[in-house]
């Protein structure tokens, strides 16, 4: 009888000790993948193939640079391209990539500048469709209800680095072939060609963005330029310029994703960047953050309990 008594008291201590230190299930996904022992970019490399089997036979609307191609986007031609907003105004804030059901990325820039543009601080995604205007039966526009900025964000003049961002939706997102994630691309090399796609990406210095989504074809750049002087080799950031005589991301493409094809998964894209900041449009150099640096902080957030 004492054994017993001296056992439950353990229990309710051990379980007590639990509920307050963390709770009966811990919510930090750092004990789940220690106690899952999973590596990082693993959970990202099961979503991607998960994600590919909702392409139907292969049939889609797929950007091949490698062959002649116009700057306007075709209906589903990026299925992960979101643009936000806030409630009741058509015009371009920023852009992101759906990249689960309930989460999109996109630049810290954007859900600051939005929560304090709307008097209420909600703002909207924008999925399913290419123009600015909505057009599109099969669009869907959902609230964020909370957004994750890195936590070593940083905006300055000496220090702009971690521009990384996640949209919490209000709601899960119900796939088809104009609303579907991209990939992440989990290591720090890049296979070219790459791209962006944007509602801003223009050819001069304008600052009039498209009421149509465009896209266009960017090139790596390997030199520490002026006026960023950003290292070329900096595991936090991608340097690219514009091909010569192609257009550019340009303002209202904040958050956008920069990207290449997936040659193991057909019509998938794989983001490895997401647009941060730059100089002129198409004439300096366009920092964006670098995907595979966060993939940890990422899959922390988005798929806390793993697979």
């Amino acid at each position: 009888m004492c054994s017993k008594v001296y056992l439950l008291v353990f229990l309710i201590s051990t379980l007590t000790s639990l509920s307050i230190g963390e709770g009966l299930f811990p919510q930090s996904s750092r004990h789940v993948r220690a106690a899952l022992k999973i590596p990082v970019g693993q959970i990202s490399a099961k979503k991607c193939e998960e994600y590919s089997k909702l392409v139907k036979n292969n049939e889609c609307t797929h950007f091949n640079p490698d062959k002649p191609w116009d700057y306007e986007a075709k209906s589903g031609e990026f299925p992960h391209l979101a643009l936000l907003n806030i409630e009741g105004d058509d015009k371009l804030y920023c852009a992101g990539s759906l990249i689960s059901d309930k989460f999109v990325l996109t630049a810290p820039y954007c859900p600051i500048h939005l929560e304090k543009k709307n008097g209420n601080g909600t703002f909207w995604v924008r999925l399913g469709e290419n123009s600015l205007e909505p057009t599109t039966k099969s669009a869907l526009r959902l609230k964020v209800v909370k957004y994750h900025n890195h936590p070593e964000y940083s905006d300055t003049n000496n220090k702009r680095e971690n521009y990384m961002s996640l949209l919490e939706l209000e709601k899960s997102v119900q796939f088809d072939e104009t609303k579907r994630p991209a990939c992440l691309n989990t290591v720090k090399e890049i296979v070219e060609p790459v791209f962006v796609s944007g509602w801003g990406i223009s050819a001069e210095n304008r600052g009039i963005k498209s009421k149509t989504l465009l896209k266009t074809v960017l090139e790596i750049s390997k030199v520490n330029e002026k006026p960023l002087n950003v290292d070329p080799d900096s595991p936090m950031l991608i340097l690219t310029k514009p091909k010569p005589g192609k257009k550019d991301a340009c303002m209202g493409d904040s958050g956008a994703p920069v990207m290449t094809n997936l040659k193991s998964h057909p019509c998938m894209y794989n983001i490895v960047g997401v647009v941060a900041y730059g100089g002129r449009c198409s004439q300096d150099q366009t920092a964006s953050a670098r995907v595979s640096n966060y993939i940890q902080w990422i899959e922390s957030i988005v798929w806390p309990e793993g697979y």
